[in-house]
């Protein structure tokens, strides 16, 4: 901080630490390692030092490992881990054969992107992008779901997953529905979700929010960054239309989020407040 302002500071180099746990001679290693995993994941980043990046590896009998890598939102995205464990991999790989790690060069940094996405978030041309939004978004309504407690009066940050697994025969369904319309699975299950959350608010404009990779520029494809970027999806549904239409309209209001994606949604909620 310069001032109370943050500032970029580029650093010559940055030492890393390898966190090393030795379990190989414990018989529950399997509790054990689960805990340290647990607690690896729960210890909090200072945004102040650096790297937001930690690793850690915990070595089991037989010659097994478990490897873990953990970084914080700020500096990845679920696209980054992806490419991240990608390269591990071909490393690894690499040196089991006996070779020198090599991987191919990036065209670009993280901040080039940067400096791309502050010279397109400017001028003529963040205002007609935040105006299709404040068009898009005119008299949107709160999502009030009725729910079987009262919520707090704080609220405590914590969420989790739910996970489904869906039966063979009714995934074979869906690919089925989805090939036919010429749209993709995700449109058809997000169609679900707006189904269901119509009739439990009755309400008949209902926006949800749709994580982007946000990577259609030239060049980031392999870059370890965040590009992720939330975009508003609005559906009007009154429980009258067909399914077919109510995906249809799904569908194309996807691709409009798709082609409007790169004003950061909180640009999008200080313009509409």
């Amino acid at each position: 901080l310069i001032d109370g302002v943050p500032c970029q500071q580029v650093l010559e180099e940055v030492h890393f630490d390898w966190e090393v746990r030795d379990l190989s001679k414990e018989t529950d290693h399997k509790d054990q390692c689960d805990e340290l995993i647990r607690a690896f994941v729960n210890r909090p980043f200072n945004l102040a030092t650096v790297p937001l990046l930690r690793t850690m590896l915990i070595e089991l009998d037989n010659g097994r490992a478990v490897f873990a890598v953990n970084m914080h939102h700020i500096i990845s995205d679920g696209w980054s881990s992806g490419i991240l464990t990608r390269e591990l991999a071909t490393v690894y790989q690499q040196l089991l054969d006996g070779q020198q790690p090599s991987l191919p060069a990036l065209p670009i940094q993280y901040k080039d992107y940067a400096d791309w996405q502050r010279d397109f978030l400017s001028g003529d041309r963040l205002e007609e992008a935040i105006s299709h939004w404040k068009t898009h978004l005119e008299g949107y309504e709160d999502l009030i779901l009725p729910t079987d407690f009262a919520r707090p009066a704080e609220l405590s940050g914590e969420g989790r997953s739910v996970y489904q697994k869906l039966a063979p025969e009714i995934h074979q369904q869906l690919s089925e529905f989805s090939k036919s319309r010429g749209i993709s699975d995700f449109a058809v299950l997000l169609s679900g979700v707006y189904t269901i959350l119509h009739a439990y608010s009755r309400q008949e404009s209902i926006n949800v929010g749709i994580p982007m990779a946000n990577r259609d520029q030239q060049n980031v494809g392999d870059l370890v960054g965040f590009f992720i970027n939330t975009v508003v999806n609005r559906i009007a549904i009154d429980g009258q239309q067909t399914f077919g239409t109510l995906v249809a309209a799904v569908a194309a209001e996807l691709i409009r989020g798709q082609e409007n994606q790169q004003v950061p949604f909180e640009k999008i909620v200080e313009a509409i407040n």
